[in-house]
This record gives structure tokens, sequence and C-alpha cells, in this order.
């Protein structure tokens, strides 16, 4: 879930639908600005699914009781999001490989930016690695 507060008020949007606009943004993108030769729909494909992992999580968001908030996808539990990336790549991977290659190098990239660092975590890289 992406979250923020406005005026008092929690805006929430359900990860997904941000990969479903990011799609529609990047279907302007400006064929040079896709650097893989012949791989536009798969880039594609990638933008607007990169979070499908979320849509069961997002169905019902979880509460941070630290926070007073609902979890994000920065604060949410690790090892339950691993899971879900995973199912995500998985999914993603069934339709286009090249997309969860895209979508998976995106993943570790905001694995390496939270510091975080736990057994699964490194069992979690290695499938990645070998995908």
């Amino acid at each position: 879930m992406i979250c923020r507060e406005q005026d008092g008020y929690l805006i929430m949007m359900r990860q997904h639908e941000h990969g479903l606009l990011a799609g529609k943004f990047a279907e302007r993108f400006k064929e040079q600005h896709v650097p893989a030769e012949g791989r536009r729909a798969e880039v594609l494909r990638a933008v607007s699914q990169h979070d499908r992992g979320w849509i069961d999580l997002d169905e019902t968001p979880f509460w941070n009781d630290a926070e007073g908030a609902p979890y994000t996808f920065i604060d949410f539990p690790l090892v339950p999001k691993l899971t879900f990336y995973r199912r995500g790549l998985d999914e993603i991977e069934a339709d286009t490989p090249y997309g969860a290659l895209l979508c998976s190098s995106h993943y570790e990239r905001l694995i390496e930016i939270s510091g975080e660092d736990c057994p699964e975590l490194t069992a979690y890289l290695k499938h990645e690695e070998d995908r």
C-alpha cells in the first residue's frame, strides 16, 4: 500500500493500481528510451505488472501499531513481503521472463535501500540470482 497523509486524512493507493498507472505512463516512452531492442512490449508489461505481488496484501491493509498507521510497501515486515514479491515475480515470469528479470532487479534495489538483512533475505536474493 502506498500511504501518505494530507490535511489530516490518509490517502491510500493500492500498489498494483500504481503499477498499472506507471504502465500507462510508460506507454508514452519513446522507442529510444526502451534500451532493450525488440523488447518494448515486455518492458511495458513489466512496468505495469511490477507490483502485482501486492494485490492480495492491499485488499485488506495491515495496521502498524508502532507507527499508528497502515504498513506501507516500505515498512511492511520483510519475510511476508519477500513471499509476495516472489509470488508476483513468478506470475510475471509466466508471461515474460525478461519482465520478471526487470522487476526482480527493481525489488533488489528496494531491498538494498532498506538495509535489512536476515537469512530469509539471503535465500530470496539467491533464488532471484538463480532465476
